[in-house]
């Protein structure tokens, strides 16, 4: 059984030089949604040049809309680097920007049975960013 703390703290390499503002010519959308009452959240990265919906993760329970929004970012980093994309990623929460700059997570949310692939995939972008130079910009619009 997971037993609570008082905060989750997950730690993010450092991204403070990667956020930006403005807009992009090019540029990837993040945005979550809130799939039921029951605090399922699921995000979506939209290629905004074509409007195209590039990816729509799973429903993931007991997580808050900043979290699946961090994930949302990540992926989006992860997607444009992969394919050598020269797009920057855009997300208007302010909560993600300022855990991006402050190089951590810090959420009220604990990592419970019904949450634990969530974090598992969290975990899974992390690592990736870690052993990769970010070459994408994050931009606060």
């Amino acid at each position: 059984m997971f037993k609570p703390k008082k905060n989750t703290i997950i730690a993010l390499p450092n991204l403070a030089s990667n956020v930006t503002s403005g807009r992009p010519t090019d540029a990837l959308l993040i945005e979550e949604f809130q799939n039921n009452k029951r605090r399922n959240f699921s995000f979506k990265l939209t290629d905004l040049t074509t409007c195209e919906v590039i990816l729509f993760s799973d429903a993931y329970p007991e997580i808050t809309n900043n979290l699946a929004n961090i994930a949302g970012v990540l992926k989006a980093v992860q997607y444009c680097q992969e394919r050598s994309l020269d797009f920057g990623v855009m997300t208007r929460n302010e909560t993600v920007l300022a855990w991006l700059k402050n190089g951590k997570i810090n959420t009220n949310t604990f990592r419970n049975e019904l949450n634990i692939k969530f974090f598992n995939d969290l975990n899974k972008s992390i690592k990736w960013l870690e052993e990769n130079e970010l070459m994408v910009s994050i931009f606060n619009f």
